[in-house]
């Protein structure tokens, strides 16, 4: 299988990804993946714990687990 790698978008509705193949003279873009951050529980849950399962389950789902990703963050976080 090629290589692919991913870049993440964590915001506070939802979890973007982006995939795509590196190649030499170029990147594919292979998909682009959404998921909406689950509501808050009756425990009060932090939005960042559902923020992070929600990564770790779109990373299981399109099988990422051996893949390079890459996040961005700003300067003050």
């Amino acid at each position: 299988m090629a290589s692919r790698m991913f870049a993440v978008d964590l915001g506070a509705w939802s979890v973007k990804l982006a995939i795509a193949s590196p190649g030499l003279r170029g990147t594919t873009l292979l998909s682009v993946v959404e998921r909406l951050v689950p509501p808050a529980s009756s425990e009060g849950e932090p939005v960042e714990t559902r923020i992070k399962a929600a990564l770790a389950s779109v990373i299981d789902e399109m099988k990422l687990r051996d893949e390079t990703g890459y996040i961005g963050v700003y300067g003050d976080q």
